[in-house]
């Protein structure tokens, strides 16, 4: 099991990446159900990022 008090660079590593990975499929024009909850997803990912001191950016680039 992961945890943050063992590991925290991979921790971060991992939310970074999935945060990453959100932010590409927000992108998606042609599949509407993958461009919204990616966008919903986004938004929890971002207040994970944040809290972690990863990642802060407003995200109404991508309308979430």
């Amino acid at each position: 099991m992961l945890s943050y008090r063992e590991d925290p660079k991979l921790i971060e590593e991992k939310v970074s990446q999935v945060y990453i990975l959100l932010k590409e499929l927000c992108q998606v024009d042609d599949f509407p159900a993958i461009r919204c909850n990616s966008r919903r997803a986004l938004g929890t990912m971002w207040q994970v990022a944040n809290h972690l001191e990863i990642k802060f950016e407003q995200l109404y680039e991508h309308h979430v």
